[in-house]
């Protein structure tokens, strides 16, 4: 019988043995699996990194786009508000044009009261044109009639000529 004892011993023992090595096998195979998944986990990451240094690089340079776009942006906001006092200042000259024609109106229409305010005398046999006032200033008259130069004036109805 202890023959038999033994058997059943090394049969137990052979058992518990190849019950011990089916489940380290299935330990080591499910660590196999685990490492495949962590390794196409691991290639993954791999991939979503060289993507995302991708799109860093793409995002680098769209921020370089921007950066120009608002550089031209401020060079036509630039434009736009040197038009803008352009456009001020035309309107202003403009308006300075019309008050020069209005003053040039105004100093023509003096010009024209002081033709009226001239007579024409003759002293001598010579004519001569004399203002109208109490000043009297006296002025040649030219051949083509126009007046002439500051000849003098009238004091007690005589003339008197300037002197330089």
């Amino acid at each position: 019988m202890s023959n038999h004892k033994s058997n059943d011993f090394v049969v137990q023992v052979s058992n518990l043995a190849y019950d011990f090595l089916a489940r380290e096998q299935k330990v080591y195979d499910e660590l196999i699996a685990s490492m495949s998944i962590i390794q196409v986990k691991y290639t993954a990451l791999l991939a979503t990194n060289t993507a995302l240094v991708a799109d860093n690089g793409a995002l680098k340079e769209k921020i370089s786009e921007l950066e120009e776009d608002i550089s031209s942006f401020k060079r036509v906001s630039q434009i736009i508000a040197y038009e803008k006092e352009n456009a001020r200042l035309k309107k202003q000259i403009e308006q300075l044009i019309k008050e020069q024609k209005r003053e040039r109106e105004r100093f023509n229409d003096l010009d024209q009261e002081l033709e009226l305010a001239l007579v024409e005398i003759t002293i001598d046999n010579i004519e001569y044109y004399v203002t109208d006032d109490k000043t009297k200033i006296v002025y040649e008259k030219l051949s083509n009639g126009d007046v002439g130069e500051e000849l003098g004036t009238i004091v007690k109805k005589k003339m008197v000529f300037k002197t330089e």
